[in-house]
């Protein structure tokens, strides 16, 4: 009795590159054995040829067809265009988006481009829209450095100067701590492009009391 061949689900990288070694070999016997696939999928790929290039040549991540195993768009085509575009100016200010802000701006650009159809910002759109660009959640790391060092500088040799003037003693001065009271701080996890391997969080803002 003939095995029963395992089903192989190819990605869009594979496919591109099963055309290309049928340019060069000719053999579709062989790379059907080499890829695990059936010779009738050779010959389909063969057939979609045109349609898997341009595919790929339009695609806004080419790190994502190695991963990707279908060329079906989002159903809401110009929403993932401006929701990525958003996503990627906000990580390049360093800015934390979590999984559920994300959700809240796509369902008011989808209001405000006056789109059509009965959108869900669910967590299943949220999970394909991260599949499609290779978005991941990774955790934020330490804080990003908010002191300027010039204005410190600056600020050591002014307040050196004013202790020589006014003839300061050491006994005079003193350091006044603080008590931060944190409020709404930052999430401690961000979605990430994939190139992104280490994120570097913000200062908190803070009220003070000072004793």
């Amino acid at each position: 009795m003939e095995r029963k061949r395992k089903q192989v689900v190819l990605t869009i990288n594979q496919k591109l590159d099963i055309i290309k070694k049928f340019e060069q070999d000719g053999s579709i016997k062989n790379l059907a054995l080499q890829y695990g696939i059936g010779e009738t999928t050779v010959c389909n790929l063969q057939k979609n040829k045109n349609k898997l290039i341009n595919y790929a040549s339009n695609s806004d991540s080419s790190s994502g067809l190695s991963s990707r195993k279908t060329m079906k768009l989002s159903t809401y085509d110009e929403l993932d265009k401006v929701m990525l575009q958003w996503f990627n100016q906000q990580r390049a200010q360093n800015i934390p988006v979590s999984g559920i802000i994300c959700a809240k701006h796509a369902k008011l650009y989808f209001d405000a481009l006056g789109m059509e159809g009965d959108f869900n910002a669910s967590s299943g759109w949220l999970t394909r829209f991260k599949q499609r660009h290779e978005i991941r959640e990774i955790s934020i790391h330490g804080k990003k450095l908010s002191n300027n060092e010039t204005v410190v500088d600056e600020f050591q040799n002014d307040f050196q100067k004013f202790i020589e003037e006014q003839q300061v003693t050491p006994e005079q001065i003193y350091n006044a701590d603080e008590t931060g009271l944190n409020w709404k701080c930052l999430p401690t996890k961000t979605l990430a492009n994939k190139s992104e391997s280490r994120v570097l969080g913000h200062k908190f803002s803070k009220c003070y009391w000072f004793s």
